[in-house]
């Protein structure tokens, strides 16, 4: 019973401190994604890929994401009547689809109007190192 005590009493300490923690670092994250909405922007606007701010360096990338539309597929796949791809939950087994497809037993190309593309801007903020010749 001691021991619940003293631990109970550490309680009180811990909890007022995760709480303020934890509610800075929540108005932190916000604005820090505010932030990078805004700096993603502009840069993709702007078509700027890199961008050196003081000793900061902002790096801005587009990437290609892939995914299926997992309503189509599964009547394309009800369709190719191929088995073991469709479970009966009615869920895409994507190993048993990428196993099929590299044993040639369904032609990838057949899916494409399945095929959803996104794309994903990324945004890395860096320190700049400094040459040991400018210092």
């Amino acid at each position: 019973m001691n021991k619940v005590k003293s631990r109970a009493s550490e309680l009180l300490t811990l909890i007022p401190e995760f709480y303020a923690n934890k509610t800075q670092a929540d108005v932190f994250s916000k604005k820090a994604s505010t932030l990078n909405g805004q700096i993603k922007e502009i840069m993709t606007s702007e078509d700027i890929t890199s961008f050196t701010a003081g000793d900061l360096k902002a790096s801005c990338s587009t990437s290609l994401r892939e995914s299926f539309n997992e309503e189509k597929l599964l009547e394309k796949l009800k369709k190719l009547k191929i088995r073991g791809i469709i479970k009966k939950r009615e869920y895409v087994d994507m190993e048993a689809l990428e196993s099929a497809i590299y044993h040639g037993r369904l032609d990838a190309a057949t899916l494409s109007d399945c095929r959803e593309v996104s794309y994903v801007t990324t945004l890395r903020v860096t320190r700049v190192k400094k040459n040991a010749k400018e210092e």
